[in-house]
């Protein structure tokens, strides 16, 4: 045995493998909350799935599958030229953690720049959407400025309900509004293709502060220079 012991509900099962975050072969494409992933688990072929709607505790964590997992019977499929002392685990379960990603107020921006008589750049945001988000930080650090002085590095992910105006958002032109922080978008996902989630990857703009997202009464839509 390699793999670890998890909990489906009160339940052991061991010989689980455990792999932090979403699967190295998978993407938002695969899961309507792909972005919040916390471990990846192979369940093996004995284990009495499938697997939906349950809890599971990893490494003492409780958390909840994400969607409907079932084995891939692959003894079956190769009528029964797997090899299973070698490769036991058929089963890919998704999970993530129970109240790990907060619920936060954020804004997203459509960003142009025009210039006036004066050949000055003037910047204009336009509102796309505003309200709650499923927010979650992957990763975050410190690094040194060229002055010296120290900033922080953090990746975000922001998921929120799809909006056809989206379709039309581009990563360099788009930044989001959280709290008194602006983030730059680095990408833009149609989460799962089905119209249904839309995924943003972003990162904590350097030395900026926003207004507070939704201060102004601004409607989706409406563009204000700043």
């Amino acid at each position: 045995m390699i793999g670890e012991t998890v909990y489906v509900g009160s339940e052991p099962v061991a010989n689980v493998l455990v792999h932090p975050g979403a699967h190295e072969d998978g993407d938002d494409l695969r899961f309507p909350a792909g972005t919040v992933v916390s471990y990846t688990l192979a369940f093996p072929y004995d284990y009495p799935g499938p697997l939906h709607d349950t809890k599971v505790t990893v490494r003492g964590v409780e958390c909840e599958v994400i969607g409907f997992c079932d084995h891939e019977r692959p003894q079956d499929v190769f009528d029964g030229m797997w090899d299973l002392s070698t490769c036991p685990w058929d089963m890919t379960v998704p999970v993530r953690v129970c109240g790990g990603d907060m619920t936060a107020g954020i804004a997203v921006y459509s960003v142009s720049v025009t210039y006036d008589d004066m050949g000055d750049p003037v910047k204009s945001r336009t509102l796309a959407f505003i309200g709650d988000a499923q927010a979650r930080m992957e990763s975050g650090s410190e690094s040194t400025a060229p002055d010296g002085s120290k900033i922080a590095v953090e990746k975000w992910w922001f998921v929120v309900p799809w909006s056809s105006c989206f379709a039309q958002l581009r990563p360099q032109t788009t930044e989001i509004d959280m709290g008194s922080f602006t983030y730059d978008v680095v990408s833009v996902k149609n989460v799962d293709m089905k119209s249904e989630f839309a995924s943003f990857e972003a990162v904590l703009r350097e030395n900026t502060v926003s207004q507070e997202s939704g201060d102004s009464g601004e409607q989706p839509g409406q563009t204000l220079a700043v």
